[in-house]
């Protein structure tokens, strides 16, 4: 569930094209996309 990953890491999940997702950066820098396709 994007929306309680996002509500854990304090984030606000966007709408895209092709899914509604969040991204995260790790401590190293790295990109966390997660997402659920809009249906």
């Amino acid at each position: 569930d994007v929306e309680a990953i996002a509500s854990e890491f304090g984030v606000q999940a966007k709408d895209a094209p092709w899914a509604r997702e969040i991204e995260l950066r790790d401590p190293d820098g790295n990109r966390l996309r997660i997402g659920k396709p809009t249906e």
